[in-house]
This record gives structure tokens, sequence and C-alpha cells, in this order.
């Protein structure tokens, strides 16, 4: 007869439950021991077993008896009979030496004459079978030993409770720029338990959140809430955030809102001729339009004009609207314009449009623009010098709102000589001396440029001497000559200069003199001629 012996081992066991081998228990890894940190206290029912313990069985199945020298087949059945999973189940069999296997299903190692399974995880109630053909080579009492290990797994469970927080903000989206506006801000904690230190942070800013915010700590409980309301006044337009960012024992919450603060917009243009000329009138026509989202109150026109501009009329505002049809009061009108007034008065009301009475304004100033509406008016200067100069014009409303435009305008003149001729000794005797005076005067608005006076004399008359603001030549002297004064770099206007020439009478008759003058603006030559009467023997 052979007697098989099963021999089953208990390894371990998950954190939780007892260990089949001998020992005391160990408390759990997360629960602290009496000599640690204040221990968690639990129920009954948070702190359960999830499984019994775990157990793995081994049972041998084959014949009762066998023969020397002939194979007998056994089976080796390893199953799980816990409701829980086991894992690292290994099955190691000893053999007497005098035994030969012919047959193993499935393969084992052997080690050190053991042979042995790494089967890994066995599921609940799930069962392994391990054939081997045995042959003993003697009689007698044949003891084959199996036994097996494995590692078994416990649990429990928490109720876990949590804070939550939820942040909110309640804040207009568009404010003007300058007004008092309200900003309200909440945090709740809708977790289950309290939330401990508890902060929040806040700012409002055009720029980015700052990573470090003061705040204040406290603990905020299940279900409650913190609030405020702040009231803000904001000075400079723009895209403000506000941002609340609330944090207690690692857990955050974030809330941000948009606040686009407007301000009202003026947009004025002048425009004007681009050159005049000195003394003429120059007309410029100024436009102030609202181009914001605000109404602009008690607009102010300042007009600068040039240094030596003389300032002249003004005509009053002409305030428009898209939605508007403007026209004249009664009070400016004739008869036939108020006769048409009321004709598109009647066509203006049936197209459902609406109506305003325009008046003349003085000054200024404009009351009021809306939003798109525009305001025009004309004014006229006087430039008094030639130059390149620059019109400017700003306008100023409520709110801080102000635009500002310029022209530019050059100014020219036009050079005109006036040449006058005379003798200062007239009659002459033959034998005496006469001075003839060449007097050039710029009577325009722009200087005039080398500027060259020429006599040419007539035989009559013998060059004495000249004077004048330049040097000058006599050319010819044999047949009489002609008198050249070196060119007048420039003759500004309003000016005049004065040449004078000298001669002797050494003929009789009625003697011819002339001035020829030429510049740079002159087309022809200006000549002049001057009759002297020369009497004697």
């Amino acid at each position: 007869m052979v007697g098989l012996i099963a021999v089953a081992v208990v390894s371990g066991a998950a954190v939780g439950l007892s260990s089949p081998g001998p020992g005391p228990s160990q408390p759990p890894a997360n629960i602290p021991t009496a000599d640690g940190p204040t221990p968690l206290t639990l129920t009954a029912a948070q702190l359960q077993p999830a499984r019994p313990e775990a157990a793995v069985s081994l049972d041998w199945s084959g014949p009762s008896a066998a023969r020397v020298n002939k194979p007998a087949e056994y089976t080796l059945t390893v199953r799980n009979t816990s409701v829980q999973f086991v894992q690292k189940v290994v099955v190691q069999v000893r053999v007497p030496a005098d035994v030969k296997i012919a047959q193993i299903s499935p393969a084992a190692k052997v080690v050190d004459g053991i042979y042995l399974w790494e089967l890994g995880t066995l599921e609940a109630k799930d069962a392994r079978n391990l054939k081997m053909t045995l042959t003993p080579a003697a009689g007698g009492e044949l003891g084959c030993q199996a036994w097996v290990t494995f590692t078994g797994t416990a649990g429990m469970k928490v109720a876990v409770q949590e804070p939550k927080l939820e942040a909110t903000i309640k804040a207009p989206a568009t404010v003007a720029v300058g007004d008092e506006f309200q900003v309200s801000y909440r945090v709740m904690n809708i977790g289950n338990c309290a939330a401990e230190s508890y902060h929040v942070l806040k700012q409002f800013s055009a720029g980015p959140f700052p990573l470090d915010c003061p705040g204040f700590g406290k603990s905020l409980g299940a279900l409650e809430m913190d609030a405020k309301t702040e009231t803000l006044c904001v000075k400079t337009p723009g895209e403000y955030t506000y941002q609340v960012i609330a944090s207690a024992d690692g857990v955050d919450a974030k809330a941000t809102a948009k606040v686009r603060v407007i301000a009202p917009k003026l947009k004025v243009t002048v425009a004007g001729p681009a050159e005049v000329l000195v003394g003429r009138k120059a007309t410029y026509h100024v436009t102030v339009e609202n181009t914001g989202e605000l109404p602009v109150k008690d607009i102010t026109l300042a007009r600068t004009p040039p240094a030596g501009w003389k300032p002249l009329d003004t005509r009053p505002w002409r305030v428009s609207s898209p939605a508007e049809v403007t026209i004249c009061s009664p009070s400016c009108e004739t008869s036939k314009e108020s006769s048409a007034r009321d004709v598109g008065r009647d066509l203006a009301l049936m197209a459902g449009m609406r109506l305003r009475e325009s008046q003349p304004r003085t000054g200024d100033t404009i009351s009021e623009l809306t939003p798109g509406q525009s305001a025009e008016m004309t004014f006229d200067a006087l430039p008094t010098a030639a130059g390149a100069y620059t019109m400017f014009v700003q306008a100023s409303g409520n709110r801080n709102a102000t635009a500002a435009a310029e022209c530019s305008t050059r100014v020219s003149g036009i050079p005109a000589l006036r040449v006058e001729l005379v003798d200062l000794v007239d009659p002459v005797e033959k034998g005496q001396t006469t001075t003839y005076e060449i007097r050039v005067t710029n009577t325009g608005t722009m200087a005039d440029e080398n500027v060259v006076v020429t006599c040419p004399l007539p035989e009559q008359l013998k060059f004495v001497s000249a004077t004048g603001p330049v040097n000058h030549a006599v050319d010819d002297l044999n047949n009489c000559g002609v008198v050249r004064f070196e060119p007048v770099r420039e003759l500004a206007p309003k000016t005049e200069t004065v040449f004078r020439v000298t001669v002797k009478a050494v003929g009789t008759g009625d003697v011819r003199f002339k001035a020829q003058v030429n510049s740079k603006h002159l087309t022809t030559s200006v000549v002049k001629e001057e009759s002297t009467r020369v009497f004697g023997d």
C-alpha cells in the first residue's frame, strides 16, 4: 500500500488580515499607533474586512495501491476555497528517491529534488490539476509530501470626506470711466466637511494676476459661505480682470470676470488750403465727431493760429446726426425757404424720421454730442507773412475727452518792383552836370532777388560818377558808355533801394536818359526814360 501526505501552507496576507502562521496580529500601516500622531477614529461601519480569510486546499487522487515497477497516475488538485483571489500560488512536491516520475503535466521545475509549480493567481473557487505518473522501485510505504504557499488579500472601507470650494463673481460687463461700480464675489464650501486654513486672493487689474496676494486664514465649514462686495472706480479706460482664487486644504477654486471700462472719444479734423497768398483770407473747416460709446458734453474748441496771423470771421456750429433731419429755424428763413421747410418737415414725418430745429450757435462751445454725432464749423484767418505754417485745433469735453488736429498751409508772396526815374537838375546848361536818381521799390509780399540796374548813356551826356547799394562799372567810355550796377542779391518786401548816376552835358537838345531794371522774378525788363533839356552854344 502506498500512503500520500498533503500539506497546505499559507505564506502571508494583505494588511488588515491575520497571518495563518504563528505570531501576534499587526495593526494596519495607515492607522497610527498610540506612540504616533493622534489616531483616526473609525466606526465599525467605516472599518470592516472586505472579504473572509483566504484559503487554499490540496487534494490527492489516484490508485490507493501500487505495484513495484508498474507506473500509476496520480492527480494533485489545488483549489482556492475562499471567496477572494489569491496570488503568487506556488505548489511543491517531494517524492522519495526510489520512486521514478515518468510524466508530469504541467511541467514543473526541479530544485534540490523538489518539484515546483508556480501557478500565479487563483481566482475565487478556482482549481488547478497537477498530474504525474509515479513508478515505485521497491515495496513498502510510498510517502509523497505536497505543500502550497500563496499571498492573500484583505481590505477595509473608509468613508473619506473632503471640502469642495466654489467661487463666483458678479460684476458689470461695461462701465464708464470715472464712475463707481460694485463687484461681488462669493466662495462657498459645497463639500461634506470643513475647509481648514481657508484663504482667498483677489485682484482687480489690467495686468496679470499676482502669484502672491495677501489673504486671510480661517475655517470655512461645510455649506458655509464667504462673500464680499467692493465699490471700485477706474480712471483709465481699458480691459480689466477681477479674479478670485480661494484655497483650503489643497483644494482650489477660481473665478474670473472681465470688466470693460469705456471712455468718451472725440475725433477732430481740420481742412484748409494747402497754399495761400500773403494778405489773402484762408478758410478752415473743422469737424468734431463723437466716435466713442458715451455722450460727450460741454465741448470747447481751442484754435491756435500761427504767429502773426489775424483771426477773422467764425461761422456757427452745425450739429448733425444720422438719425435726425436738421432744418433751419423760422427766424432765419425767407418766405420761400419757410415753404420749403414745411414741405421737408412733412416728408420727414411721413418717413418716420425725428426732427430737430437747429439754432445758430455762437462761440466755440457744443453742449453735447451723442455717440455717432458730429458738429461742423468754419473760420477764417489772414496770413501776414510768407512761410510754412500750421493751424492747430483742439476739442475738449467732459470725462477728459480730448482730440486735436492740425493743418499745414504754405503762405506764398509775390514780388512787385516799382521803378522811378527822375533828374535832379532840369534844364541843365551845356558843360554843367546833372544827376539821375533810380528808385526801385518792392511793393509785393515776397522778396525779389538779383535786382540789376543798367543805364546806357546818350551821346549828349558824359559819365561823371555813380552811387548805389552795390558797386558799378562803366563800359565803352569812348562811345558814351553804359553804367552797370552789380546785382542786388535780395530786395525784401516793402523796401526800396536807390541808384544815382551823375553825368556832364556835352550836347544840347532834348536828351533822353534810360534806366533798365531786371530781376529773378521779372519775365521782361522794366525800362524807364527821363527827358532833360540841355541848352547853350
